[in-house]
């Protein structure tokens, strides 16, 4: 069967109806129907409505992070939202890049938009609560490789909204930061919590109230590149 796609459609309308999917993995057991601008239907496989034009949403596909929508578009029988990420990972930067030098390639793809599907989209995660701190304060005064280590962890928090300064992984990517950089793992650890403003007395009771087993929860899902 021929994959028939289409991009920037007009906003769908919800009906009250649904449709099972038993044989889909990952979905919910019925996924509401849309019905676009000429009639036909089309299947939503995301837990929430469709969000409309505008709203922020989260790109769980590839940890692309919080985006906003800025239309539709669909592939055969399902429904997709397209939206332009907050702050895109160098591997979306590269495709748009490869974009802007295709002439045929389309307008959206040259800005960077993503195209996502129900069941790749969540809600917007809440940024880490704001500090006084910029990243020129942060690192003002540390010695070059400090300052490389320090921001490229800074930044790699800022792409991955969801991981909290408690988890296990943010420990592991200091440490291969430290390799990467030949610094100790402690120093850029300490940065990142001065950075957000997170003293270790507050971390140290945020862990004793939880299980031990909360420093690895999910270590190894979480996105360390």
């Amino acid at each position: 069967m021929p994959v028939i796609e289409r991009f920037f459609i007009l906003t769908p309308t919800p009906t009250d109806r649904k449709r099972k999917l038993d044989d889909i993995p990952g979905t919910t057991q019925e996924v509401p129907i849309y019905l676009d601008a000429q009639g036909d239907e089309y299947l939503w496989t995301g837990a929430s409505p469709l969000p409309a034009i505008g709203d922020k949403i989260n790109l769980r596909i590839n940890n692309i992070g919080n985006a906003k929508v800025v239309g539709y578009h669909t592939s055969n029988e399902w429904l997709g939202i397209m939206a332009q990420p907050d702050n895109p990972p160098d591997f979306i930067k590269k495709h748009t890049k490869e974009a802007q030098d295709d002439p045929n390639a389309p307008k959206w793809r040259k800005e960077g938009i993503c195209c996502a599907f129900g069941i790749e989209v969540g809600p917007a995660k809440t940024p880490r609560p704001a500090t006084a701190r910029t990243m020129a304060q942060t690192l003002r005064g540390l010695k070059k490789d400090t300052k490389a280590a320090a921001k490229e962890a800074i930044e790699w928090l800022e792409r991955n909204p969801d991981i909290q300064l408690t988890d296990r992984c943010v420990w592991d990517k200091c440490q291969i930061l430290a390799k990467k950089h030949d610094v100790r793992p402690d120093i850029i650890d300490e940065l990142i919590t001065t950075h957000y403003g997170i003293t270790q007395k507050q971390i140290d009771a945020y862990q004793k109230s939880k299980n031990v087993g909360h420093l690895m929860e999910n270590s190894a899902e979480k996105a360390l590149s």
